[in-house]
């Protein structure tokens, strides 16, 4: 028995590779198969068309470039600034005066930490230029006020009213407007102490009906000019229940601005000018007295108004 199954077995084993050729050609009936290589699968073809972006994960958002500051977006903020330590510093003048140190106390109110040299390198003046320039407005609503209640004033009427009004502006700070004074009269200060004054000064003169374009433009600024710092200068000196007195002598500084004053101012020249901006400054100097000398403002004057041609050993030039 053994002998029979392992004669069948030796004959399946040599049958076994006919069997195998038979099946691939029956499979292939062209004729027999040939191995075959797995297939490579070939490249896509180039597609002219952008690639498509692919969606961003709201969960996951692509990062966004570092943001460059804008100059305009800067300036606005710097200028908030100043603009919030100016309000906050014309409240602090009517007790501390307008110093360097009521800028800075300012600047600490509103939380600023930097350099005040830095927004204000002009110093106190900026902040006189800056509350008269909020008086401005004010002053303006209320000559407009006068304008709508229908009351019919001659122009004199107007002048009083209007130069009353920036008195009244200045009463709050009265304690320490010799300050202010004294800022606008410096040599670095004192045009644009004087180009401001001319904004009221005008303002008032358009109201009063004053539409001049020749040389009477300047000679009647000039002239509310004189009336306004004498008016200023009494109006420290004085001690009257509602400032009355100081009232009455504006009145009588406009009733007597008449066609002669007019003609007196006409006459100066711009030559002039500096000599009248000196007599008022001298002026102011001596009745401000311990202040104006305790800050040189003196000596400083008599350097800016000494004449050009005049030897410093004060002897006659040969």
């Amino acid at each position: 028995m053994l002998r029979i199954c392992c004669s069948r077995l030796l004959r399946v084993s040599v049958q076994l590779p006919r069997l195998l050729v038979h099946q691939r050609t029956f499979a292939s009936p062209s004729g027999p198969a040939e191995d075959k290589k797995p297939a490579v699968p070939s490249p896509a073809p180039a597609s002219s068309s952008p690639p498509q972006q692919q969606p961003i994960n709201p969960s996951n958002p692509a990062p966004k470039p570092e943001a460059v500051p804008d100059e305009a977006k800067t300036k606005k903020a710097e200028e908030d600034i100043r603009t919030k330590i100016l309000y906050v510093g014309m409240l602090r003048a009517m007790d501390e005066g307008w110093t360097r140190s009521t800028l800075q106390n300012s600047a600490r109110d509103v939380g600023f930490t930097g350099s005040i040299d830095l927004i204000f390198p002009k110093g106190p003046i900026e902040l006189v230029v800056f509350a008269r320039r909020v008086w401005l407005n004010r002053m303006k609503q209320g000559l407009e006020d006068i304008k709508k209640s229908g009351e019919k004033l001659h122009t004199a009427e107007w002048i009083y009213r209007g130069l009353k009004l920036e008195l009244e502006l200045a009463l709050p700070y009265k304690k320490n407007w010799h300050q202010v004074m004294l800022l606008g009269l410096e040599p670095g200060n004192m045009l644009r102490s004087f180009s401001t004054l001319n904004r009221v000064f005008d303002l008032i003169w358009r109201y009063a009906g004053d539409q001049s374009i020749d040389f009477s433009y300047y000679t009647k600024r000039l002239a509310m000019t004189s009336i306004y710092v004498r008016a200023e200068l009494f109006m420290l000196f004085d001690k009257s229940p509602d400032h009355a007195e100081t009232w009455k002598f504006l009145r009588g500084l406009v009733d007597s601005l008449n066609a002669k004053d007019f003609l007196r101012f006409a006459s100066l020249s711009t030559v002039d000018l500096p000599k009248i901006a000196c007599g008022v400054a001298d002026i102011a100097s001596q009745l401000l007295g311990d202040w104006a000398n305790k800050n040189k403002f003196g000596a400083n004057l008599s350097e800016m108004c000494k004449p050009k041609d005049q030897n410093k050993d004060n002897k006659p030039s040969v």
